[in-house]
């Protein structure tokens, strides 16, 4: 009796070392003094709290029914390029503030990671104070709604990518050296509401906001800067943009393919092209203040070619503010029919403002 206690005792033994081992591993560019607990699989519910740091191994799914739970200041490093965690529950992730965030990265410093988070039919989940770096979708989300607020993301190829989703809040975010920022592909256009609000784009190389088959998009006290294009609306894409600054980007707005937009007090400076206006697309543009481009404030292509003689397409960019009132030299920064005879669109730009436009 007393060999076989021993020996019962001594399976226990190695087995709480054989679980603390596989569950405490240290990551390649980890400098933390934490124990590093390793999720993998499936897990039926967690809270990840700021006594460790986490590993996630492979495909982390949270089921149906069940919520994954992370606050304080944790880092949860991604073990290899297709690890991510799949929500199909529900997950939180509330960092502490700007200086003691929950960061989503990968285990090695040269890695980059697919996806971080991909909300796949998922419960209303919330981030706040996270930070997203080296990987191509920070947050990945199909049919999910969910509030993002605080956040940093920085070298993704796109950082938020939103499809089916019905009510999505995203605010106080910053953006930094990534292809595109928010991507937004709701190819039947189901959404309630879509808010980005008081966030701030740098730098991004492609597009700042994408807005593809999007009927209700309210962006809101955003700055925009360096970036490729700050907004590109196509598609059939419908969209507010209001108390705005972009500035020192190649193009400013794109409108494509019947795209539709209303632009009012905003300042867009500084751009090759301010205002891009393509294929059948009349958007609202009022009290904005358009100043300063390298190349054209309103630049229009849409163009028949050898179909003949067409209707012309009017576009009325009225009561802004152009850096100047001299008429002559506003025309001769608005490229459209007077400029070449087969691009069928006039910009009618009268009247104007004669100061500054207050955001």
């Amino acid at each position: 009796m007393l060999i076989k206690k021993i020996f019962i005792y001594s399976l226990m033994i190695f087995f709480i070392f054989y679980v603390l081992n596989c569950n405490s591993k240290s990551p390649n560019n980890s400098n933390s003094s934490k124990p590093i607990v390793v999720l993998s699989g499936i897990v039926n519910g967690y809270q990840c709290t700021e006594q460790n740091d986490y590993l996630i191994e492979g495909i982390v799914t949270i089921p149906e029914g069940y919520e994954l739970s992370i606050s304080g200041e944790v880092a949860m490093y991604l073990a290899n390029q297709d690890a991510k965690i799949l929500v199909r529950g529900k997950i939180t992730a509330y960092g502490i503030d700007s200086t003691k965030s929950i960061s989503f990265k990968p285990q090695k410093d040269d890695m980059l990671i697919n996806t971080a988070i991909e909300l796949n039919n998922a419960d209303w989940s919330s981030f706040k104070f996270c930070n997203f770096s080296n990987m191509k979708y920070g947050v990945l989300s199909n049919n999910t709604n969910f509030f993002i607020t605080n956040c940093m993301f920085n070298n993704c190829t796109k950082a938020i990518i939103i499809s089916k989703s019905e009510d999505v809040s995203i605010v106080y975010n910053y953006y930094h050296n990534c292809d595109t920022g928010v991507s937004i592909d709701l190819s039947d256009f189901s959404s309630d509401s879509i808010e980005i609000k008081n966030c701030q784009f740098n730098k991004c190389k492609n597009y700042a906001v994408e807005i593809n088959r999007t009927h209700i998009l309210n962006l809101d006290i955003c700055s925009f800067f360096d970036c490729g294009t700050a907004i590109y609306a196509t598609d059939e894409s419908k969209f507010q943009l209001n108390n705005s600054i972009i500035s020192n980007s190649e193009t400013g707005v794109l409108f494509d393919l019947s795209a539709y937009g209303y632009l009012a007090y905003n300042t867009i400076e500084s751009c090759k092209y301010n205002i891009h206006i393509r294929r059948n697309c009349f958007p609202r543009i009022e009290y904005n203040n358009i100043l300063y481009p390298t190349k054209f404030s309103i630049f229009t292509e849409f163009y028949w070619g050898s179909l003949g003689a067409q209707n012309m397409d009017t576009v009325y960019v009225k009561n802004n503010y152009w850096g100047e009132t001299n008429d002559s030299n506003i025309n001769r920064y608005i490229y459209d029919n007077k400029d070449n005879s087969n691009n069928f669109v006039i910009i009618i730009y009268q009247p104007i403002q004669e100061s500054m436009i207050i955001n």
